[in-house]
């Protein structure tokens, strides 16, 4: 028997066995050249630098556009360069792990 740990899939978010990070479905799955775009809100400093770490657990590219500009999300500096005073729109290049789907549901803009 299989012991399953508590341990989940980076990028599906499945039970996985323990020593590993990817279930096995998702070590088969082609990559994805889908780009995924949501539009949050950052009102906080430490909603900046909460969102910096998650995104940064993004092995893909993720940018944020606010009006004509577009800056890496993985960069507190360049965050801080935008206007936060306004939605910003989030673009996902690749997979999004399972982890991070789930953090970004609080900056989320109805």
């Amino acid at each position: 028997m299989i012991k399953i740990s508590e341990e989940r899939c980076v990028v599906c978010g499945e039970p996985i066995p323990e020593g590993r990070m990817i279930c096995p479905a998702c070590e088969n799955m082609e990559p994805s050249f889908d780009t995924k775009q949501i539009i949050i809100s950052l009102n906080k400093i430490t909603d900046i630098s909460n969102f910096v770490a998650l995104v940064s657990k993004c092995r893909d590219d993720v940018v944020v556009k606010s009006g004509h500009f577009a800056v890496n999300a993985k960069s507190l500096m360049a965050l801080f360069s935008l206007d936060l005073t306004k939605p910003l729109k989030v673009e996902f290049y690749g997979n999004i792990p399972y982890e991070v789907k789930e953090g970004m549901k609080k900056f989320i803009v109805d």
